[in-house]
């Protein structure tokens, strides 16, 4: 059974944003008030339509306050933090407090969307009917039946974005820099903003290649019309000059790309400031939109390597979207170069932090450790650096909350 309402009550807090309006407001025209639309299913400007209105969907994490009251009090710092990167045109230092809240920021916003909690919902209803499917047309039950039944949850977004806590210091080695359109255009945003794409391994594996923790990870974020943040492997390229953490672009064509990769990643709408250059935002997106998938979601069964195992391993993913631009300020280092052949594995960046998500999920399941992979990781961080706990850190060995 869901939450209720007590009898009488005003609903609170009914209209729940996957994409802050604070966010959106970056993207505005008017001081907040109003940003123009393209809506993808049409390929159709919408101009200055009302900010309050989008990116919501009522309770979409239930009725319950408490996860939008504490999302409240989080957008509330970084709204604050993004107004100084958009004054000063500056990401924060890594290993800083504010870069912590950026990165964290930019996780959660990930995996809060709609588009996201859809397409995992719509995933493991796949994988479910993939491993009961021959047991259920044994028993009578026809493909159409299980093909018309969906497995999920009340709150899908509440779901996704519990998983994507977890992933958060997954993201703590991928080096930052700030990207300045300058005077080429403007960058656009979109519903599901934050974009994972892999120029090193995508076209060289039959799988995804976007996951958090793979070698050759690159994360688009755009924060402003003129800003966007580029979080990135610094094991596989070099972005802009050596040293240097803002790149200006110097090329239209590296613009073009980038706000491509909203059309491609969105769900039903990208955002954007300026109304004037509407056609031209238009007349790009048709070039690419072919490229865009709404079932994304691949499951696939295979035998056991092992010849006396007669069991089947289970792989599923999110299929990537095949747009490899040539971007000019983003280059594999010359270490990198020759690796250009197709691979059967993908590398994870940093096996330490995947071996610890391991035993974290093993104690989590056997009950020794809360929920909580953040908490977990920094506990153990300052564990191994022989530190006390710091008070704003949970102990993961306590099973209630102080």
């Amino acid at each position: 059974m869901g939450e209720s309402i007590p009898s009488g009550a005003e609903p609170k807090k009914k209209r729940q944003h996957f994409v802050p309006k604070f966010y959106l407001r970056n993207f505005s025209f008017d001081g907040g008030e109003r940003l123009h639309l393209v809506h993808l299913e049409t390929l159709r400007s919408i101009p200055r339509v009302g900010l309050k209105g989008q990116c919501y969907e009522d309770y979409f994490y239930g009725k319950d306050p408490t996860v939008e009251n504490a999302l409240q009090d989080m957008e509330g710092v970084t709204a604050e933090l993004f107004r100084r990167i958009i004054a000063d045109e500056r990401l924060p230092a890594r290993g800083t407090p504010d870069d912590l809240i950026f990165r964290t920021f930019v996780c959660l916003q990930w995996g809060r969307t709609k588009s996201h909690a859809e397409r995992s919902e719509a995933l493991f209803s796949k994988a479910l009917k993939t491993v009961y499917g021959p047991a259920w047309r044994a028993a009578g039950i026809t493909q159409e039946q299980i093909d018309d039944v969906e497995f999920g949850t009340e709150k899908p977004g509440l779901q996704s974005l519990g998983i994507t806590a977890d992933m958060v210091p997954f993201m703590g080695d991928l080096e930052s820099k700030l990207v300045v359109a300058g005077n080429l255009g403007e960058f656009v945003t979109s519903d599901a903003p934050v974009v994972l794409t892999n120029p090193y391994y995508l076209g060289r594996f039959p799988g995804g290649v976007a996951g958090l923790n793979v070698r050759g990870l690159a994360i688009l974020f755009p924060i402003s019309p003129r800003l966007l943040a580029v979080l990135y492997d610094g094991d596989c390229y070099r972005i802009g000059a050596p040293g240097k953490r803002v790149v200006p672009l110097a090329s239209r064509s590296d613009l073009i790309a980038l706000n491509n990769f909203q059309c491609l990643n969105a769900n039903d709408a990208i955002y954007f400031h300026d109304e004037t250059v509407a056609p031209g935002h238009l007349a790009e997106f048709a070039k690419v939109i072919r490229l865009r998938s709404r079932d994304c979601g691949v499951v696939i069964e295979a035998p056991s390597a092992q010849p006396a195992d007669s069991s089947s391993v289970l792989h599923t993913y999110q299929a990537d979207v095949s747009y490899r631009p040539q971007f000019s300020f983003l280059s594999l280092l010359r270490k990198r170069r020759g690796e250009t052949g197709d691979v059967t594995r993908l590398e994870e960046r940093n096996p330490e932090v995947a071996n610890l998500f391991e035993e974290y999920q093993r104690e989590v399941n056997a009950g020794t450790s809360k929920r909580g992979f953040l908490d977990y990781f920094t506990a153990h961080s300052f564990a191994k650096a022989g530190l006390p706990l710091p008070s704003f850190v949970r102990d993961p060995q306590r099973r209630t909350d102080p």
